[in-house]
């Protein structure tokens, strides 16, 4: 899976997700904290930055509202339905 897991931004989850080169799909991912599953989020919002590195049109970026979560908290997101990991994940909650 191509894509990179940005940051967390006054509780907002940022990033972008591709499946491979080839695919234009827009990839649907689980969000898991502490292992539990607490979000899906679809991969399909246009990102400039995306478009100009070359990744298909951009349509591939996505920002989720998190629950509140805990500090120290273990955040996962995983592409659906095999489980891959994106790049950057996983990370602990500050």
């Amino acid at each position: 899976m191509l894509g990179q897991l940005d940051r967390v931004c006054g509780g907002t989850l940022l990033g972008w997700a591709r499946h491979d080169r080839a695919s234009l799909a827009p990839v649907t991912l689980l969000v898991l904290a502490d292992g539990e599953l607490v979000a899906r989020v679809l991969a399909n919002a246009y990102r400039e930055d995306v478009a100009a590195a070359g990744h298909g049109e951009g349509r591939h970026g996505f920002a989720l509202r998190l629950p509140r979560l805990a500090p120290g908290t273990v955040v996962e997101v995983l592409r659906e339905p095999d489980g891959a990991a994106l790049p950057g994940s996983p990370f602990t909650l500050a």
